[in-house]
């Protein structure tokens, strides 16, 4: 049996039967879900737990998360009572809450600073992982009365950056790893089950950034101010399907902030979820932010994808494991190649001439 263990108030809580945990590249908070059934007892009430507990979730050994109780639930009858448990890791407070900015706005701060500001009231410590090139100070960062969340995730996402909650609870503002592991996921393998979803609705051809330079004189009319312009290309996109974006203040270059657009938006119209027996391959959890060969003779895919999304489940079919991967190119700014990474010319067809085509296996 599978150990699952929540910490609250030094308090263990074990004997759980249900479990899911979501973690992802573009879902701030990681997130669970936890619950158990038994037969009625008239001497045992609701779990001593209450929403708001600070909280760590811990799977065979492992921390998966650090963060906060969101809610409880119990229901009970003549022959049994069920609880369950939701909680979220300390980013999810950053979500939730508004980002309060004396001025509302930063200057000429580094992304790495602006995230430290907002997140120290909140007691969220931030980390830019090793290696990691955070760039230069954005000149001019609106908070225009947004999430803590959203004002972070629009300064990373101006430098071609991510942010990641860690096990610990902390925020890291990260890029996308080169660590491919050890273990393929394999079709007629290791491969319980499948389904894949490629869609062209929010792709296009042509890509249009636009923006003005705020060191221009801000006294004249915006239409005599400096503009500035960045242009990409998405080859694989047959028909014309041309889009113009506005730029956030300051950013100069366009060019770049069009690339990162049409590769983000082409890595995330490729998405397939495969499910496997347990939480662990060879090296360890299944994680997202990690690369892995994906064989998959249904899809006619046959390359190294990145893993984006992994739900770590329990229950009567024991422990399970759903991770979603994607192309690389969803959060890298890069010219795209004119053949889709990893997939067969069947599926180029479709990228090229369709809507959407969902498959499940």
């Amino acid at each position: 049996m599978s150990d699952i263990r929540l910490y609250v108030n030094n308090q263990i809580y074990t004997g759980w039967q249900t479990v899911s945990v979501t973690r992802a590249i573009d879902q701030a908070a990681s997130s669970f879900s936890i619950g158990l059934t038994s037969n009625f007892d008239s001497s045992v009430g609701v779990l001593p737990v209450a929403p708001g507990s600070a909280c760590q979730l811990e799977l065979d050994g492992e921390i998966v998360v650090t963060g906060f109780v969101d809610s409880i639930s119990g229901n009970f009858s003549a022959s049994s009572h069920t609880y369950s448990v939701t909680g979220r890791s300390k980013i999810g407070d950053l979500i939730d809450s508004a980002a309060i900015i004396e001025g509302g706005e930063f200057r000429d701060q580094k992304v790495d600073a602006i995230a430290r500001s907002i997140c120290l009231p909140f007691g969220i410590k931030v980390a830019v992982a090793d290696g990691v090139d955070i760039g230069e100070p954005l000149k001019v960062h609106r908070v225009d009365d947004g999430g803590a969340h959203e004002v972070i995730e629009r300064a990373c996402r101006r430098r071609g950056l991510l942010l990641f909650s860690s096990t610990s609870g902390g925020l890291v503002i990260g890029d996308i790893t080169n660590n491919q592991i050890s273990t393929d996921l394999v079709v007629g393998g290791n491969v319980k089950s499948g389904s894949g979803k490629f869609s062209i609705n929010n792709r296009f051809s042509l890509y249009r950034v636009k923006g003005q330079l705020n060191d221009s004189d801000e006294s004249l009319p915006l239409e005599q101010q400096v503009q500035v312009l960045g242009v990409a290309r998405d080859p694989t996109v047959k028909r014309y399907r041309p889009t113009v974006i506005d730029a956030e203040d300051g950013d100069t270059n366009l060019t770049k902030r069009a690339q990162f657009e049409a590769s983000t938006r082409f890595g995330r119209s490729i998405k397939m979820t495969y499910s496997v027996q347990g939480w662990k391959h060879s090296d360890g959890l299944w994680e997202p932010n990690q690369l892995v060969r994906v064989k998959d003779t249904y899809f006619g895919v046959d390359g190294v994808f990145l893993i984006s999304h992994v739900n770590y489940r329990y229950g009567p079919s024991g422990t399970e494991t759903d991770i979603s991967v994607i192309p690389r190119e969803a959060f890298k700014a890069q010219d795209l190649p004119k053949n889709n990474t990893g997939v067969e010319q069947t599926w180029r067809d479709i990228f090229s001439d369709s809507s959407t085509t969902e498959v499940s296996t």
